[in-house]
């Protein structure tokens, strides 16, 4: 019996386009260029004027001419003068700007196209893509100058010999039907643009080292600040743990006292007898157990003889510490000390009255 068999076919490859052999910054240029070139071709068919689309400067239909400017010509020699410096110069800034290009393009068309509406003459119309080929040229020339590298240096001296006589063309010529302003504008806004874009690769060099070290500082100084608080909650919480059995007992003692004195006080038979008071100060330690196991102290039944008893814990110092300064063990051990010798001194006997 056959086995069926199993055939992997490989894909087919397609072959590219003719076009997709061309560069996409060329493809890109070079539509912008084609479409230029369509609508000075609509331009020339009788009745249609596309043309007086341009901008006109302080007017309110004169604004949509602003973005519409660079694809507007008188005619067909004025379109050949500006698609070489076009292509040429685009080129140069597409490479240097890469996906930013169509937002460097729409910024140079905006800002120049607005200068140009503004300081334009009245009752004037600007067309033409000089603004923009202007608009190149300045932000070629002026990273050149500011980037101090070999590669824009030599670049904008090519740029210098081939386009240096652009310069020309940013005075004003009150004889010639050339718009000067829409040069100038369209000059600046790309010397502009090109500064804005050496200023941010220098920032762009710079910063990394910069900011490593202002990471690793921050990094130490959180570290420092963590470990002075981790320090400080220990220390505070081992004081406080130390001498929180003495102050205990110690407030208990007090409050006893108080509450004889008081009774004293309250008390309009000073011969009142039957409660039974025993100051009991022990604590949980073994060492306290047995010590009082061996010292019984006897009830004490009549008012004077507690407060008796009550000043003799007094005079000893016997008080309430304050929260926090008792943590040492010798603390603990005087306290006691003097505990002792106030009970000894009441087994003796009743003070005469």
């Amino acid at each position: 019996m056959l086995e069926p068999v199993s055939l992997k076919l490989d894909p087919v490859k397609k072959d590219k386009k003719w076009y997709q052999h061309i560069p996409l910054s060329i493809r890109i240029l070079l539509g912008v260029a084609a479409f230029a070139w369509a609508l000075e071709l609509i331009d020339l068919i009788p009745k249609v004027d596309l043309d007086g689309f341009g901008v006109k400067p302080r007017t309110i239909s004169g604004l949509i001419g602003i973005p519409l400017m660079p694809f507007l010509h008188a005619d067909l020699s004025h379109l050949i003068s500006n698609t070489l410096p076009f292509l040429v110069l685009g080129w140069i800034v597409i490479t240097a700007e890469k996906k930013k290009f169509i937002f460097a393009t729409a910024t140079i068309i905006l800002l120049g196209g607005f200068g140009t509406w503004l300081i334009g003459g009245s009752d004037s119309n600007h067309i033409g893509a000089s603004g923009l080929v202007y608009g190149y040229f300045g932000y070629v020339m002026t990273r050149a100058i500011m980037e101090r590298k070999l590669i824009w240096i030599i670049t904008g001296i090519v740029v210098a010999i081939l386009y240096g006589s652009l310069i020309v063309g940013v005075l004003p010529m009150q004889e010639q039907a050339i718009s000067w302003q829409g040069h100038l504008c369209g000059l600046l806004a790309g010397s502009w643009l090109g500064w804005k874009r050496t200023k941010r690769d220098r920032e762009l060099e710079e910063k990394p080292e910069d900011d490593v070290d202002k990471i690793i500082k921050d990094i130490k100084d959180a570290a420092k600040e963590n470990q002075d608080t981790t320090d400080k909650i220990l220390n505070d919480a081992t004081g406080n743990k130390a001498s929180d059995n003495i102050q205990k007992r110690a407030d208990k003692i007090h409050k006893e006292i108080s509450d004889a004195k008081k009774e004293q006080e309250g008390s309009k038979d000073p011969t009142v007898k039957g409660k039974k008071t025993i100051i009991d100060v022990r604590d949980d330690t073994p060492q306290s157990q047995e010590t009082f196991e061996k010292i019984k102290i006897k009830p004490i039944k009549s008012i004077r003889e507690r407060i008796d008893t009550f000043n003799e814990l007094e005079e000893a110092n016997v008080k309430p510490a304050k929260p926090g300064k008792v943590s040492s063990e010798a603390s603990v051990d005087s306290i006691n000390k003097d505990l002792l010798e106030a009970a000894m001194d009441n087994n003796k006997g009743p003070n005469p009255s």
